[in-house]
């Protein structure tokens, strides 16, 4: 709409349906709506997050933002995992060191079936730093889902 979001209040927010259809006399939607809208349809929905961390420091930019899922992390470092039990949504595993990407999904699936009661399907969001076992930036995201 080229409003700017400061000066928005409830009254000028335009619903849209997932049909793109929107009510003309409340005025015109954002023309991000098209962007908002595939957002919401191709949404999620993981069970999970889980963080493999050198330092915590992804975890703890993660749960800054509150997610509904848990947020598990791995980590082979006792400091860094006992740091990390001040962080809100945040439960933490020891697990020892591993060689390769698919080794850590691999850990994660086998640990959310066995610890936690993950299904078949489940869908989880991977995060962590390439190569493993190096304080490095996060650089991966994978959606997974448990027993792939």
């Amino acid at each position: 709409s080229g409003a700017k979001y400061s000066s928005l209040k409830n009254k000028d927010i335009v619903f849209v349906s997932l049909k793109g259809e929107f009510n003309k006399k409340k005025g015109i939607p954002s023309s991000e709506w098209r962007f908002h809208q595939d957002i919401y349809k191709n949404k999620i929905e993981a069970k999970a997050i889980v963080a493999y961390t050198e330092t915590g420091t992804t975890p703890l930019l993660i749960s800054n933002y509150r997610p509904d899922a848990p947020i598990i992390t791995f980590s082979a470092k006792d400091l860094t995992l006992r740091q990390m039990n001040i962080l809100w949504g945040v439960e933490q595993a020891k697990i020892e060191r591993f060689d390769t990407t698919e080794e850590m999904f691999e850990i994660a699936d086998s640990w959310l079936q066995s610890n936690k009661n993950f299904k078949k399907n489940d869908k989880v969001v991977i995060v962590a730093g390439t190569p493993p076992n190096q304080e490095a930036a996060t650089n991966l995201l994978r959606v997974m889902k448990i027993g792939e």
